[in-house]
């Protein structure tokens, strides 16, 4: 049991540190909030595309901060909904976002 409880604890330590690397890279301008609350989600780009029905290239597209503040309010709240967040949320930037949900 002792194996399993540690590869459970690393697993959930990568997990934290993607959900974190994204946060970052959000911060920096390098990716829009999409790809943040699809590490927080546990999704790719393949499980997203499916919830918010769009083709995988057009979610990595708007995975691009550039794109993405472009996004019509119509788009952004499919990606809300799939996040289960509102289109406020989804809009802030998560360098200020406090850490509670983790």
């Amino acid at each position: 049991m002792g194996c399993q409880k540690a590869a459970l604890e690393e697993s959930i330590e990568l997990i934290n540190e993607r959900i974190e690397e994204a946060k970052q890279n959000v911060a920096n301008n390098l990716v829009s909030p999409i790809v943040y609350f699809m590490e927080l989600n546990k999704m790719d780009v393949q499980v997203l595309a499916a919830y918010v029905n769009m083709w995988q290239w057009t979610v990595k597209r708007h995975a691009k901060p550039k794109i993405f503040k472009k996004l019509s309010d119509s788009t952004l709240k499919k990606y809300a909904d799939a996040f289960e967040i509102s289109v406020e949320e989804l809009k802030i930037s998560t360098a200020n976002k406090n850490d509670d949900q983790f």
